[in-house]
């Protein structure tokens, strides 16, 4: 049966309200896309978050004896889109590592220190890949570097894109098509929607087989409990803009009204904050912050919306940083994070089911 080339999912034109349809006159044309795709491709429409058996379709990749992987991470949120299993869910397959989204930091980072940081994440997991690279999936120039890699150790395998949803793999493999080919528009389909990639989709280039493959879910990250209404406000799509706070204990900020920071104690301190420049960052004493909360959360505090306020339950974290003499920072899954060094306690709220985490400071 005939797949879609911008999903991945068999097309059929029996049920509309299934995935891969498409009407009978296009079953049987060269490249067709289903409806879902022409919707995200055109009109920007939401979709449905399509639940599928992902890991099942990743761990196919074992049976492929001849299979190089390329694992792509979000720099942003690296710890939740590692998938340190990820070579024996694929059958010990070879893999270059490949951070994504190197633009969004802030120009003055050094690409060399961020693969050297995320050569030390590796090594903490004991995960080892051919090769470790930082690049923008949207630069051509930088899309060089990863195709520069997959030739070094291509040995007529097929090339197999794997990675968490929403990482930039179709977007690099659009890329790499672009740049390479005389194609001037996207063949396979991205959208904010996390699980546009339905299934394997295979794109063959001077004789090599690129495959993207769909996004594993990680329902930890933000994005799975907000609509997609507030997408555009969490996902930045351009060089962050660092916000940097003198703080005192007591004093609280919040990230719109998905998170806050309380700084319990420790003496005055600098904390650096990483996120989408759409999202209010916003200062206030912790003593007046519940009350702040309750009159500005889906207002100055938006999002979240005002449906998806209605359905969220937030947690806290503790967190205690000692003062080592490194910076560290704290992740909030799939929304952003903020540096802090120092001697202090903070407690981090958010929506429940996203996951805080500390790490090693990337910058």
């Amino acid at each position: 049966m005939p797949k879609c080339i911008g999903c991945g999912a068999t097309l059929q034109d029996l049920k509309e309200d299934m995935i891969g349809y498409v009407p009978t006159k296009m079953m049987n044309q060269k490249n067709a896309i289903c409806m879902r795709c022409f919707k995200l491709r055109n009109y920007n429409e939401n979709s449905k978050i399509i639940s599928m058996d992902y890991l099942r379709i990743i761990s196919n990749i074992s049976k492929d004896p001849n299979a190089l992987i390329i694992h792509v991470v979000d720099l942003f949120d690296f710890s939740s889109t590692f998938i340190s299993s990820i070579k024996r869910q694929t059958g010990q397959a070879d893999c270059i590592l490949v951070g994504n989204k190197f633009d969004l930091l802030p120009k003055s980072v050094k690409k060399y220190k961020v693969i050297n940081w995320m050569r030390h994440m590796c090594n903490l997991e004991d995960f080892k890949a051919l090769e470790v690279l930082a690049l923008s999936g949207k630069n051509g120039d930088e899309i060089t570097e990863l195709v520069e890699a997959i030739v070094r150790h291509y040995k007529k395998r097929r090339v197999y894109f794997v990675g968490c949803s929403n990482v930039g793999k179709s977007t690099i493999l659009n890329t790499i098509i672009k740049k390479y080919t005389s194609e001037t528009k996207d063949i396979i389909t991205t959208s904010k929607i996390p699980g546009t990639t339905l299934d394997m989709i295979e794109i063959r280039l001077d004789g090599i087989s690129f495959i993207d493959t769909p996004g594993i879910f990680k329902e930890n990250q933000i994005i799975h409990q907000i609509s997609p209404e507030s997408y555009d406000y969490i996902m930045p799509k351009k060089e962050i803009k660092t916000i940097n706070f003198q703080l005192n204990s007591d004093q609280t900020v919040f990230i719109s009204g998905l998170a806050w920071v309380d700084y319990v104690s420790g003496d005055k301190t600098t904390m650096v904050f990483y996120f989408s420049d759409r999202l209010n960052i916003h200062r206030t004493k912790t003593k007046t912050s519940i009350d702040f909360f309750n009159r500005q959360v889906t207002n100055l505090l938006m999002p979240p919306t005002k449906d998806d306020f209605e359905g969220i339950k937030y947690y806290h974290k503790d967190i205690k940083i000692e003062n080592d003499g490194k910076k560290y920072d704290i992740v909030i899954s799939g929304l952003g994070f903020f540096s802090v060094c120092g001697d202090l306690q903070l407690r981090v709220t958010t929506i429940k089911g996203v996951d805080i985490y500390i790490r090693e400071a990337i910058i």
